[in-house]
């Protein structure tokens, strides 16, 4: 059966469903039970089922959509990159189709679906971790896509970002260049975002390399918002006190700083804090704060840059985008104090 003729009824009907389900499962997976949404998936695939807006994409030739999916828009980081994005794509005559994964390998593949399936020609991605079933479909998509924040010379796929272990290095390095020996370090969760794990492991390689251990009671994970880092900053000065601490996003920086103020704890001469994304809240806080400002609105628009070119055909095109960090010295780092 031809991919362009194939109806939503042949789907219900070799699925044994209604149309109404298949309908739900590009527009709103989340209502069907995990077997309809196998069944219909499996018969979606064998009949190379193409929804109406891409069948018509297919038979136009273009749809002049680009996909972007990120794990939320309440971070500003991710806002500015989709941004920049979106206003290069507009230069060239294509709109942005954005879809929400919420830091979730499953919910990712759903946009994937959804988003490819109302006919985009192009994916923004972000982080390299996901299923390998997920970049077979990709691949098998045959659309163009780009893995932004997840720069690696060993990356398969195109990719655009900045060195995550190399911009937190120089964190580490700022730090023992001030004297501080006993770290500790809030994080963002690990899995499935392998962004927040790239920048704790690049935190422990930078401390070994001076002979210093980041201890299991000197690491928290937790999520991403200014009450979170209050609540690691009160668990991490339960025990012996760091001198230093380190965290993978500016708004958990903000509520350790908050939390030391509330304790009555000097920052920057009892304890140095250093953020990660330099949002604008860190620059507004006092002390202001240190922190990496890695420039997501040009990892927006570079991966524009590569979208348009690969669907314009070029060959000669950057797969992998690497783009720099600056470290950021403000009020919230200085020297460590003398514990004796």
């Amino acid at each position: 059966m031809d991919k362009v003729n194939a109806r939503i009824q042949d789907v219900a009907a070799a699925a044994d469903v209604s149309v109404a389900t298949v309908s739900r499962y590009f527009n709103a997976p989340e209502l069907l039970s995990g077997a309809a949404r196998q069944r219909v998936r499996l018969e979606v695939e064998r009949l190379h089922y193409v929804p109406q807006a891409a069948a018509r994409a297919l038979v136009l030739g273009q749809s002049r959509l680009v996909g972007a999916i990120v794990p939320t828009i309440e971070n500003s980081l991710f806002s500015s990159m989709v941004s920049s994005f979106q206003e290069r794509l507009k230069e060239e005559g294509y709109s942005v189709l954005l879809g929400l994964s919420e830091y979730s390998e499953a919910q990712e593949a759903t946009q994937i679906s959804s988003v490819l399936g109302a006919g985009a020609e192009a994916l923004l991605l972000i982080g390299s971790s996901r299923a390998e079933i997920t970049y077979e479909k990709l691949k098998n998509s045959r659309k163009p896509f780009i893995t932004a924040l997840a720069y690696s010379k060993s990356n398969p796929y195109a990719n655009c970002g900045f060195d995550q272990e190399e911009a937190i290095s120089e964190v580490v390095e700022h730090l023992v260049r001030y004297g501080h020996r006993k770290f500790a370090f809030i994080s963002g969760h690990l899995q499935p975002n392998d962004r927040a794990a790239t920048r704790l492991s690049g935190a422990i390689n930078s401390l070994g390399r001076h002979g210093l251990t980041l201890n299991d009671d000197c690491l928290v994970t937790t999520n991403y918002s200014i009450a979170s880092g209050r609540a690691a900053t009160a668990r991490l000065l339960a025990g012996p006190r760091p001198t230093a601490i380190i965290t993978g996003n500016d708004l958990l920086a903000v509520g350790a700083l908050l939390e030391c103020a509330a304790r009555r704890i000097a920052v920057p001469r009892s304890l140095s804090v250093v953020g990660f994304g330099n949002l604008e809240i860190g620059r507004e806080v006092s002390p202001s704060l240190t922190t990496v400002e890695a420039f997501y609105p040009d990892i927006g628009s570079c991966s524009a840059d590569y979208l348009l070119g690969a669907l314009a055909g070029r060959k000669k095109i950057r797969k992998r985008i690497k783009l720099k960090t600056e470290l950021l010295v403000r009020e919230s780092s200085g020297p460590a104090p003398n514990t004796g």
